[in-house]
C-alpha cells in the first residue's frame, strides 16, 4: 500500500472516529493539547502523527489504532432516514456513521469465524410488482409471512426473526426525532440492514422495524412519499398483527373491550394505539367509536395510561455481541479488541463472565 493511501485511509478514518463520538475538531485538538492547525492536518491528509499522538488519538476518540489504518469493507450505505427533518445535519452524519461502523464490525466478524450469510428478501421483492393501495399490502404481509412459515402465530422477537432471514438489525441509543432507517450494502449482495432506535418502547421498536422491512421488500411506482409511509406502516401493522387473527375475535361486532386489545397487545406486541387504529382501517370499529376512543384519550388520565403502557417483553440481544463472543471464544481476537468492538471496557467483559 502507498503512501498515499495510508495518508488517504487514516485522515478518513479519523474523522469518522471524530464524528462518531459527536465531537468538533477544536475538542479533539484539546484532548491532545495541540492547535486547531495542527489537528486538522491529520484529517485533511496533510500529515501523519507520530507514536505518541496516534496513542492520544486512540485513548481520545476511543478507537484502536489498527482502527484508523484499517481500509474500509464497503461504501457508506445510503441510509433513508424517516423524519430527518427533526434531525440536524450533523445528527445525521453521526448517525450513519455509527451505523455503519456497526455494519463494518459486524460483516468483519463474520468473515472472521468464515459465517456465510445470506438473505431471501431480496430473491422475494424481485418477485413483486409495483404497488399502490391498501388491500395490496395486506395481502402482500400475509404472503411474506406465509414465505417465513410463521401462519397468524404471534412473533415472539422480531429482531431475531429478520436476523434469521439474513437481515442485519440494529438497535441506537438515537435521539428524540429519529425512529428507523433502512439499507443495502451492495458490496455485499444487497444485505438489507434495519436500524431501530433503542430508547422507544419495545412495541414502537417492533413496528419500526417491519416499517423499515416494508421500505426494503415493496416497489413503488408513482406514489408519493406519504403515501409510501402510509403503505409501509399499514405493512408493518399487518405483519405484526394479521387481519385474520382479529376476524376471529371481533367477527361482526363494532364494539371490543379494553381487557380483549390489553390480551392482543401483550400477545402481537403491538401498541394499544396500532390495535385500535387497525380495528377502523378494516372497519371492525367505526369511525365515530374511533373519534371517541381519542377524545377520551386525551381527556381521561387514567385512560391515557392504560393504552400508552408498553405490557410486552423482547429480549433485547445484541447479533454483534454473540460474534464477538463467539469469536473471542475461539480465541480469534483477544479480549482488548472484544472490548474495542463493544465500545466497552475490559472490566465491564470480566463483570459479564467474560474472562481474559
Amino acid at each position: 500500500m502507498s503512501t498515499d493511501e495510508i495518508v488517504s485511509i487514516f485522515s478518513g478514518r479519523l474523522r469518522n472516529a471524530r464524528l462518531i463520538k459527536g465531537l468538533s475538531i477544536s475538542e479533539v485538538a484539546s484532548r491532545l493539547n495541540i492547535s486547531r492547525q495542527a489537528y486538522s492536518k491529520y484529517e485533511n491528509g496533510s500529515s501523519l502523527p507520530n507514536s505518541k499522538v496516534l496513542i492520544d488519538l486512540h485513548r481520545a476518540l476511543d478507537v484502536s489504532i489498527d482502527y484508523l489504518f484499517r481500509k474500509t469493507l464497503f461504501a457508506p450505505p445510503l441510509f433513508e432516514f424517516r423524519k430527518k427533518n427533526q434531525l440536524k445535519k450533523s445528527v445525521i452524519e453521526q448517525l450513519k456513521l455509527q451505523i455503519t461502523d456497526h455494519v463494518e464490525k459486524r460483516i468483519g466478524l463474520e468473515d472472521l469465524l468464515n459465517i456465510q450469510v445470506n438473505s431471501d428478501l431480496e430473491a422475494l421483492s424481485a418477485r413483486l410488482k409495483p404497488i399502490q393501495d391498501f388491500q395490496e399490502i395486506s395481502l402482500l404481509a400475509a404472503a411474506l409471512r406465509g414465505q417465513w412459515n410463521l401462519g397468524n402465530e404471534p412473533i415472539n422477537n422480531i429482531f431475531a426473526l429478520l436476523e434469521k432471514h439474513g437481515i442485519i438489525t440494529i438497535k441506537l441509543d438515537a435521539p428524540q426525532g429519529f425512529d428507523g432507517a433502512a439499507a443495502k450494502i451492495t458490496e455485499y449482495g444487497n444485505r438489507p440492514v434495519i436500524v431501530v432506535n433503542r430508547l422507544v418502547i419495545t412495541e414502537r421498536q417492533r413496528l419500526i422495524a417491519l416499517h423499515e422491512l416494508a421500505h426494503l421488500y415493496l416497489k413503488f411506482n408513482d406514489v408519493e412519499h406519504s403515501q409510501i409511509e402510509r403503505l409501509c406502516q399499514v405493512f408493518a401493522n399487518e405483519f405484526l398483527l394479521p387481519s385474520a387473527r382479529l376476524d376471529e375475535l371481533v367477527s361482526e361486532r363494532n364494539v371490543i373491550s379494553v381487557r380483549e386489545i390489553q390480551s392482543l397487545q401483550a400477545e402481537y406486541g403491538l401498541s394499544f394505539d396500532a390495535i385500535v387504529y387497525r380495528l377502523n382501517l378494516m372497519g371492525k370499529l367505526p369511525d365515530a367509536n374511533y373519534k371517541r376512543y381519542f377524545i377520551r384519550k386525551n381527556s381521561d388520565p387514567d385512560f391515557k395510561v392504560i393504552t400508552e403502557k408498553n405490557i410486552f417483553f423482547e429480549y433485547d440481544s445484541s447479533a454483534l455481541e454473540h460474534l464477538v463472543y463467539q469469536a473471542l471464544g475461539a480465541a480469534q481476537i483477544t479480549i482488548t479488541q472484544a472490548a474495542q468492538l463493544l465500545n466497552t471496557s475490559i472490566s465491564d467483559l470480566n463483570e459479564l463472565g467474560v474472562i481474559g
